[in-house]
């Protein structure tokens, strides 16, 4: 959050799996450890496409490399 200042942070695989018991700790782990200015900027988040997640990020990343 410091360094990219991201819209949100999302998690998926595995860790997805773990849902309310990763995200709770996680959301309130964030104003502990982020500059006061980005404290209350991205939201954190569970993945919605299942396991395929890498795979439709990396085809996108493809996808607009080629295109330039």
């Amino acid at each position: 959050i410091n360094i990219f200042n991201p819209e949100a942070i999302v998690i998926g695989g595995g860790l997805a799996a773990s849902g309310e018991a990763l995200l709770g700790p996680a959301r309130a782990a964030v104003p502990s450890y982020s500059f006061r200015g980005l404290r209350n900027q991205a939201i954190i988040l569970r993945a919605t496409l299942g396991d395929d997640n890498g795979l439709i990020g990396a085809a996108a990343i493809a996808l607009d490399l080629q295109n330039g």
